[in-house]
C-alpha cells in the first residue's frame, strides 16, 4: 500500500509540475493542496451533491492568475 501511495504521489507531482510549467496551475500550489481536494470531494459525493461543480470550484482556486 505504501508503494502505491508513493507511486501516486510521484505521478501527481509530475502532473502538477507540468501544469505549473504550462501556466495552468499557480506555482504556489503544492502536492498537499491537491491532496486536500480528494477528501473534500468524497464528502460532497457522500452528501449526494454535484461533485463536478465542487471540483470546478476547488480547481478554480488552483489556477494561475
Amino acid at each position: 500500500m505504501r508503494a502505491a501511495k508513493r507511486h501516486a504521489e510521484r505521478a501527481t507531482t509530475r502532473l502538477l509540475r507540468a501544469a505549473q510549467e504550462q501556466g495552468a496551475i499557480s506555482p504556489a500550489v503544492t502536492l498537499a493542496d491537491v491532496e486536500v481536494m480528494f477528501p473534500a470531494l468524497r464528502g460532497v459525493i457522500a452528501e449526494g451533491q454535484d461533485w463536478r461543480r465542487a471540483f470546478e470550484l476547488l480547481f478554480a482556486g488552483l489556477r494561475a492568475r
